[in-house]
């Protein structure tokens, strides 16, 4: 099975959130209504997109993708969706704040060439088709798990603990396939990510129509160094989940250029003309987003060593080109504010 390319999903835009109370309430999986998503008025004067991190509030999240890869001999279809919880466990010293990170669930579906190969679901019973999957049971051996991350002032991360502690779980359940791709997915920079919300957002405050381009670097397994290069927009005040939000359309291209961590489990992918185009749903008075859209399209080769022949010498690359689309929407269950 492929491994679905989600990993670095957080760290391209905000991840979402919102009040738990009544009126701000959808269900899972659910989108906005027309009308809640019309344009809300204001008076055009800039605003800052500043990440807040209230000291005693725990954010339930929800990241949501659909995967279609197509390769010259099948088709395979994902869905992942997966809950975490990031609590603010306290400030420190330097301003900055101890969040503490933990794994609710996990649910995935696979088909390949319209036949089912994977189907989990951590908080139902373990289904026979699980036996034989090499990486189902590390999911359900994470729930639970827990990442502590130390944040500066300007809420970049410091430092990630427990990571260590936290692979011994995922992967103490599977055969060495399972391992190697629980430890191709979970990494220190994978935990980052879930929590680097600001990293788009603009120094100075801005107004409706104003744009700013955004160029960073993401480690991966497999691929290495990704590269990304993107725009945003601030289209104007929306409503989305009974908040007054701060639309922001976001656009641009990501190609993978190798590096220390490609080559991982054997194989070496590498991305080519890589697509991303998005809209986040931004919320100034909570400091935090609503939701998250994000439409991604690639190319993508995957390079492995071929068996080593019977005369001994070095095996030869076996490369296979894929075509992947992937639709990934990231928004909070709920917020469960500190008492006041």
């Amino acid at each position: 099975m492929k491994i679905p390319f989600w990993f670095m999903i957080a760290a391209l835009a905000c991840a979402g959130c919102k009040k738990s109370d009544p009126a701000a309430k959808t269900g899972s999986g659910g989108s906005a209504s027309e009308e809640e998503s019309a344009t809300v008025a204001d008076d055009g004067s800039p605003v800052a997109l500043k990440v807040k991190w209230p000291v005693g509030n725990r954010y339930t999240q929800r990241m949501e993708m659909k995967g279609d890869t197509k390769t010259p001999v099948a088709q395979q279809k994902v869905e992942l969706n997966q809950e975490y919880t990031i609590t603010v466990l306290r400030e420190r010293t330097n301003g900055g704040r101890e969040l503490e990170l933990e794994f609710q669930a996990t649910e995935m579906d696979v088909t390949v060439n319209g036949k089912p190969v994977v189907n989990l679901d951590t908080r139902a019973e373990a289904g026979g088709a699980e036996a034989s999957n090499p990486v189902t049971a590390g999911f359900r051996e994470i729930v639970g798990a827990k990442i502590t991350l130390l944040m500066d002032a300007s809420n970049n991360v410091e430092k990630v603990e427990g990571v260590q502690q936290f692979l011994a779980k995922a992967s103490r359940s599977g055969n060495p396939q399972g391992r190697a791709a629980m430890q191709g997915i979970f990494s220190e920079q994978y935990f980052k990510q879930l929590v680097d919300f600001g990293r788009g957002f603009p120094q100075q405050p801005v107004k409706p129509g104003d744009s700013w381009p955004l160029q960073f670097d993401v480690e991966a397994p497999m691929l290495g160094t990704i590269k990304l290069d993107l725009n945003n927009t601030f289209k104007g005040w929306e409503s989305r989940e009974n908040r007054k939000c701060a639309a922001i359309d976001f656009n641009g291209t990501m190609n993978s250029k190798g590096g220390p961590n490609a080559g991982a489990m054997g194989m070496r992918m590498t991305i080519e003309d890589g697509k991303l185009s998005g809209k986040t749903w931004f919320d100034p008075q909570l400091g935090t987003a609503v939701e998250t859209r994000m439409d991604q399209d690639m190319v993508m080769h995957i390079s492995r060593a071929a068996r080593t022949n019977l005369a001994g010498a070095s095996p030869a690359l076996q490369t296979m080109t894929n075509q992947t689309k992937q639709i990934v929407v990231i928004k909070l269950v709920e917020l469960e504010a500190a008492a006041k």
